[in-house]
């Protein structure tokens, strides 16, 4: 299928035609829209689109945008060559004059393709691009510069389920990690790094990680530490059987901390977050998760350092009510010395 087309050439930089970048999730199938922009009257089109090892055209899924292409002002057609699919448009109007596809931007088609289930992601490039303009009395050639899209994977989502911690000194908490996951997935690995104060901690499962019903008996969760990287671990979950985790959303696992009250406020942060397939494909989360972390240490902990809090410490001192958090000074005694040690951080 080749245009027959004149020999008149105008610039390609005035029109474009073009796939913008996008996702898909491996082993689905997505729409796509082919763009034209342009500012030459556009009559006919021919293009080449060159799909990447993983990415198929779906048969038979080519659909005019009616906005700008209808039933009776072109003919549409895609044919699968040995290495690319060729698509036309062609002007079906008797009019010369009135041949042109509508407008100057926007959609003109749509089409399918299908990821295969380990596809990672690649590029699609559309090339061999020849568009002719018969509105004007001698028809118009209409070259364009070819056009590269990237096409990356959505394999899913790592999120947090609270961002912001509260904690008492020596306390346990925990840190869930939720998991919104589009594929399958038997492993993940991630860097989790920790404020100085905060610390790991065994949790009810007696590890410093807490599982979830998504994580069946044969899943483990290990944090390492990065040798060389102080306050920085390595999260590996995974099981010898490759056992697939359950669902594709809610918390995953949470991670078990408590933090000593020298510092009274820091991040724990988890990044370079990856995930395998069945198969033993690896993909690459974007997700940064970031979790702050606030030890509370004034007496009624509510965070602020007012009269509650010396009323807190007077209680104390009248052996009315008992409370590890109301030796302000740290020498060990609860008596007026702390309540002019919470005056005068009450004036700072």
């Amino acid at each position: 299928m080749l245009l027959t087309l004149g020999c008149i050439f105008t610039f390609a930089a005035e029109n474009h035609l073009y796939i913008s970048d996008f996702k898909i999730v491996p082993g689905q199938q997505k729409t796509v829209e082919i763009v034209l922009d342009n500012e030459t009257p556009i009559s006919s089109l021919q293009f080449d689109l060159v799909l990447p090892d993983g990415l198929t055209y779906v048969d038979n899924s080519l659909a005019k945008v009616t906005s700008r292409i209808t039933r009776s002002s072109h003919t549409v057609m895609a044919a699968k060559q040995s290495d690319c699919v060729r698509f036309g448009v062609l002007s079906a109007a008797t009019d010369p004059a009135k041949s042109a596809i509508k407008g100057n931007s926007g959609a003109i088609l749509t089409i399918d393709v299908k990821a295969d289930a380990n596809f990672t992601g690649d590029f699609i490039e559309i090339v061999e691009i020849i568009g002719s303009n018969a509105t004007v009395a001698e028809p118009v050639r209409v070259d364009m510069n070819g056009w590269v899209t990237n096409v990356s994977v959505d394999p899913g989502h790592a999120g947090v389920e609270e961002a912001a911690v509260e904690v008492r000194p020596n306390e346990p908490a925990l840190l869930n990690v939720t998991l919104a996951n589009n594929i399958d997935i038997v492993g993940l690995q991630a860097t989790v790094t920790i404020p100085e104060g905060v610390s790991f901690t065994e949790g009810v499962d007696g590890e410093y990680v807490t599982y979830t019903g998504r994580l069946s008996d044969n899943v483990i969760a290990n944090l390492e530490p990065v040798p060389g990287k102080p306050n920085t671990w390595t999260l590996l979950v995974s099981s010898l059987t490759n056992d697939v985790f359950e669902g594709t959303e809610g918390v995953l696992l949470g991670l078990n901390i408590v933090a000593d009250g020298t510092v009274a406020s820091g991040d724990v942060v988890i990044n370079d977050i990856k995930v395998v397939n069945p198969t033993g494909v690896e993909y690459i989360l974007d997700d940064v998760l970031t979790y702050n972390v606030k030890c509370i240490t004034d007496p009624t902990g509510d965070g602020v350092v007012d009269i509650d809090d010396v009323y807190a410490v007077s209680s104390v001192i009248k052996g009315l009510d008992t409370n590890p958090y109301t030796d302000i000074n740290g020498d060990g005694v609860v008596d007026i010395d702390d309540v002019y040690a919470l005056i005068a951080i009450m004036k700072e």
